[in-house]
């Protein structure tokens, strides 16, 4: 409640500190240079408050509005995400609100001015102006709840993965901790958050390699466990909406110590459903090999025994590297293209 109650407040303090800008330009723009006289000068300061201070609250407006992309325009991977970590019909509904606050706003000032225009009386004039501050106050303090939550969601778009669907993308793959951010930093020089508890992997992480074979970019997903769609936790998704969306090939992660929590056995139940689930061409890589005793690492390659197999240790990231260039320059059937 306590957070809920400080994210309210958070938003009410952006939109106050929005109104008093708008009206602290006003007060500024309307005492430069020499002051109108007579009911015609009040009539023109007036307007210019209100032209002003609705200006200012547009723009501010607009500038959060133009961080959104249009939803229907999106990759559908981006779409896919964006939903799991946000909600797009929220986010639909929140510009909504923000445009329709702007019309009522520009509705108001146009009445208002039009009043001015047709008064002569000097108190009226400004009692006008003032009943276009309370207005535009209003309107804004009912688009607090949209403001803050599609700031919220263009803090949390700057963090998604930026694809170049032009080139190669390696899905890396696995149940929870066997060391997947660990492989992508070692492979790509990345420099992803890395944990030692499951669930780590909050979003879609990414490095770049370029060699004389090519360029590839190399995907850490979150972890996944073996269950039925519908049990999935929201991360999982993520996971599952990457390999989905993205992968020309699927470098999946075991850990042979069952370090992870999980032994081979359920390692294994979740790379056989994956390869059910999606028709894309994987590459076992065997974890933490330096660690694991040979009866480990034998059982390991029983579980995984007709998949391809890369070991861990000298020489390991190269071999790895290899196995994904050779996958990919074999030619796919039609209609399972991914890049």
């Amino acid at each position: 409640m306590r957070e809920a109650h400080s994210g309210m407040n958070g938003m009410k303090a952006e939109m106050e500190g929005i109104l008093e800008t708008a009206f602290r330009r006003a007060r500024m723009k309307t005492a430069q240079g020499k002051k109108p006289r007579g009911i015609k000068g009040e009539k023109t300061i007036e307007i210019k408050k209100i032209e002003v201070s609705s200006e200012y609250v547009n723009l501010r407006l607009n500038d959060l509005e133009a961080k959104i992309p249009r939803i229907s325009e999106m990759d559908p991977f981006h779409r896919e995400l964006l939903e799991s970590v946000i909600g797009n019909e929220k986010i639909k509904k929140s510009v909504s609100h923000l445009v329709e606050s702007q019309k009522i706003i520009n509705r108001v000032r146009r009445k208002c001015v039009k009043e001015i225009h047709s008064t002569n009386d000097s108190r009226k004039i400004q009692a006008i102006r003032k009943q276009f501050y309370g207005r535009m106050a209003s309107v804004l303090r009912t688009a607090e709840e949209s403001h803050g939550f599609l700031t919220k969601a263009a803090s949390e778009l700057r963090k998604m993965p930026r694809m170049d669907f032009e080139r190669p993308r390696i899905i890396i793959a696995g149940i929870p901790n066997t060391g997947k951010s660990t492989l992508l930093k070692r492979l790509t020089r990345a420099n992803p958050e890395i944990a030692v508890y499951p669930f780590t992997t909050k979003l879609v992480q990414m490095g770049h390699l370029e060699e004389k074979r090519g360029k590839l970019q190399l995907i850490d997903t979150p972890g996944l466990l073996d269950r039925p769609k519908e049990q999935r936790n929201e991360i999982e998704k993520r996971a599952i909406s990457a390999i989905k969306h993205l992968a020309s090939a699927i470098v999946f992660v075991v850990d042979p110590t069952g370090n992870c929590g999980y032994s081979i056995g359920e390692q294994s139940e979740l790379f056989k459903s994956l390869k059910i689930e999606f028709e894309n061409r994987f590459i076992v890589a065997i974890n933490k090999c330096d660690i694991a005793s040979k009866e480990e690492i034998a059982s390991a390659k029983a579980a995984f025994e007709g998949s391809e197999i890369t070991l861990d240790g000298n020489g390991m990231h190269s071999e790895l590297l290899d196995r994904i260039f050779d996958l990919l320059g074999k030619k796919e059937p039609e209609g399972n293209k991914k890049y």
